[in-house]
């Protein structure tokens, strides 16, 4: 907010909205990750005069500390500069499409939240998106599969699989495996009620409310997602520390033996998941 105050000319403000989206936007980055934000101008605007103060941001953010997005999902590309319009043209497409990359777009938008200018801009922006998505069920059962993108790392008897060769040998990727199912299975479900809160405790509480989940389960689902998002923070942590980047990468024998345990039913509670949002969606019969 600060940077959008001081690099945005003051007749501009009023008539932008910047926005972070993915974990910024739910509120559960605990190390800075790579940037993932855009702008929304008010219709009538045009977008070349404020690229330059765009560009200027992403210039700063980076030197702040927060990495430049490999994707280029920042300000500084003029295909996340948009005004309210473009946006919901540009997201109707997306919807429209069965590319995994623009369902992982979607998915990261509608964790955006405001941070600075009229936040309207992106509530006008969501709602209309919100609308079109949640009423096509094709769409909401493509968004959801993606909850299988990457196998949960926990064979018959609860055993951890491990990477077995090269230099990941041992270790096991606590973010895809374990955190990204649960945030997108939980998005998934929220889209398909229209939830408009963005961070995935939050969204767990709606959903026990509409009876959508169990609250005995919602509670495993709260516990393993604490649990792991914690020890993705100790190990990025013990990464920083040894003058590396932070890393999703897990080695499961540096943990204590009650602490492997727990990591082990987490990732059971993230299968049991999956498969909750396979029925709700039935992705088995539509073959996703």
């Amino acid at each position: 907010r600060r940077l959008f105050e001081m690099l945005v000319p003051n007749k501009l403000q009023q008539d932008a909205c910047f926005i972070v989206m993915g974990s910024e936007g739910r509120s559960e980055q605990i190390l800075p990750t790579d940037q993932d934000n855009a702008l929304i101008l008010r219709d009538g605007r045009d977008v070349e005069p404020i690229m330059p103060a765009c560009c200027a941001i992403t210039g700063a953010l980076i030197d702040i500390g927060y990495p430049r997005c490999p994707g280029e999902i920042m300000i500084s590309n003029p295909s996340w500069v948009l005004t309210q319009s473009a946006f919901r043209a540009r997201l109707s497409q997306w919807i429209a499409s069965s590319s995994n990359d623009d369902v992982m777009n979607l998915a990261i938008f509608f964790d955006a939240e405001a941070v600075a200018g009229d936040e309207h801009l992106l509530s006008d922006v969501k709602a209309a998106v919100f609308e079109e998505a949640a009423s096509s069920d094709a769409f909401c059962a493509r968004f959801a599969s993606a909850i299988n993108a990457f196998p949960v790392p926990i064979g018959m008897f609860s055993r951890l699989r491990l990477d077995r060769s090269g230099e990941l040998a041992g270790t096991l990727d606590i973010k895809k495996g374990g955190v990204f199912p649960i945030v997108h299975g939980i998005r998934a479900l929220a889209l398909q009620n229209k939830l408009t809160t963005t961070p995935t405790l939050n969204r767990i509480e709606a959903l026990v409310d509409l009876r959508t989940i169990d609250e005995r389960f919602a509670r495993e689902v709260v516990e393993a997602f604490r649990f792991m998002c914690t020890v993705r923070a100790e190990c990025g942590l013990a990464a920083i520390d040894c003058g590396m980047p932070a890393t999703n990468r897990l080695r499961p024998d540096t943990l204590t033996h009650i602490d492997q345990e727990i990591l082990a039913e987490s990732l059971q509670v993230v299968v049991r998941l999956r498969r909750l949002v396979g029925q709700k969606f039935r992705l088995d019969l539509l073959g996703l």
